[in-house]
């Protein structure tokens, strides 16, 4: 997915900064910068939504296992509920039709946010090196 490393990035912001202006404010921007790429959708408000639940989840929990399955589960929990809402269909269906997107996206986040964690350990545990 193209959404997998910016979830991430979401989930671990709030370990590098405390500003909550930066916390939230850079996730949507990098998401604002892949949809002018990407190109616009009609889902644009829920999916903005997700990722500030994103980052207010790993914020509040400041547990990464926590945030990435929490987050993951309100992401298929709203984006579907929006997606029927948009689209029509059964409810029930599109909620089962999403299970192995959204397990794909539980799982991809999860790598991410473990690669990202582990930079992060290494950047803050030999970073007193260059800046001596």
């Amino acid at each position: 997915m193209n959404i997998t490393p910016l979830i991430a990035f979401a989930i671990l912001i709030p370990s590098v900064t405390s500003k909550n202006y930066y916390i939230y404010t850079l996730p949507l921007l990098l998401f604002l910068v892949k949809d002018i790429f990407l190109g616009f959708h009609s889902l644009i408000i829920p999916v903005y939504s997700c990722v500030i639940l994103f980052t207010f989840i790993s914020n509040y929990f400041k547990n990464d296992f926590v945030s990435v399955i929490g987050g993951v589960f309100c992401w298929h929990i709203l984006i579907n509920f929006a997606v029927w809402y948009v689209y029509g269909g059964s409810l029930l269906q599109t909620y089962i039709n999403a299970i192995p997107f959204d397990f794909n996206l539980l799982v991809s986040t999860g790598i991410c946010v473990l690669i990202g964690r582990l930079c992060l350990n290494i950047y803050f545990r030999y970073s007193y090196w260059f800046y001596r």
